[in-house]
């Protein structure tokens, strides 16, 4: 009896092997149909986002010596008010990061893109115009909220627009751009490195109007065909985008109902209390 358990166990374990192979195989085969070239160009345009991120660090260190000892008594900054000037980022991230959660399902990850790249905008024209301390301080507090969504809406937006042998790379180029960013708050004095500071976002918001959505969000909205449109224009011509497109919609259904489940074990949960 043990023997014919054991001889049944190996069996399946080969079937699931070879179901396994099976699987890579396909995987192989789409993906050596793959053209990555407007995928790139994808994850660069939404990268300004965490290069932004970068400036956002990085401005308040160059510029706070300037503030501190600037000619015009309206923006002079004392000890006290720099260490607000380069702390309260940090209050606007916060609640970036709540309401990137809650726009990503609701707008999508392109629209979200594009939405936090004004507050980037409005925040550094506030500090460009600035005439007093406060409102440096709102430049400052909007340019941490577009913090606070672009580090959650962007490594998302990668993650669901890249195929597994370029995921990691590309997830990777985040972290590089926000380095970059910080790099390259040095550019000038305060003001004119805000100027500088508000291209990245600009050019974001511009550019994302000719990115596509990603297709795990079509998907779950129900939007097939813009979905497959989403998956030609990042995988080319050449790709049977259909087998990707099943994949990703097996893998929201199976999602729904795992979701669902949880939902009907607590509601039967709540019953008994």
């Amino acid at each position: 009896m043990d023997i014919q358990n054991e001889s049944r166990r190996l069996l399946d374990a080969e079937d699931g092997d070879e179901d396994l192979t099976g699987l890579m195989s396909e995987q192989d085969a789409y993906l050596s149909k793959v053209k990555n070239r407007n995928l790139y160009l994808a994850t660069f345009v939404s990268v300004l986002g965490p290069m932004s991120f970068g400036f956002v660090l990085g401005y308040s260190s160059p510029a706070i010596p300037e503030l501190t000892s600037i000619s015009d008594p309206r923006l002079r900054l004392d000890a006290n008010q720099a260490s607000w000037f380069g702390s309260i980022v940090t209050v606007g991230a916060a609640a970036g990061g709540l309401l990137g959660g809650w726009m990503v399902e609701k707008f999508g990850r392109k629209l979200s893109l594009m939405f936090c790249s004004l507050p980037y905008v409005f925040g550094f024209t506030m500090i460009i115009a600035a005439q007093n301390v406060w409102m440096l301080y709102v430049g400052r507090v909007l340019t941490g909220l577009a913090s606070g969504v672009t580090s959650l809406v962007v490594p998302l937006y990668i993650s669901e627009m890249a195929h597994e042998r370029v995921r990691g790379t590309l997830g990777s180029c985040v972290q590089l751009m926000v380095v970059l960013g910080i790099m390259g708050a040095y550019l000038g004095d305060w003001r004119w490195l805000a100027i500088c500071c508000s291209i990245p976002p600009t050019l974001l918001m511009v550019c994302m109007c000719f990115m596509p959505e990603t297709p795990r969000f079509l998907l779950s909205q129900g939007k097939r065909r813009e979905a497959e449109e989403a998956l030609r224009f990042l995988r080319g011509p050449d790709a049977p985008i259909e087998w990707e497109c099943a994949r990703i919609e097996d893998a929201c259904n199976e999602e729904v109902s795992l979701e669902s489940f949880y939902n009907d074990f607590w509601s039967i949960h709540e019953e008994h209390l």
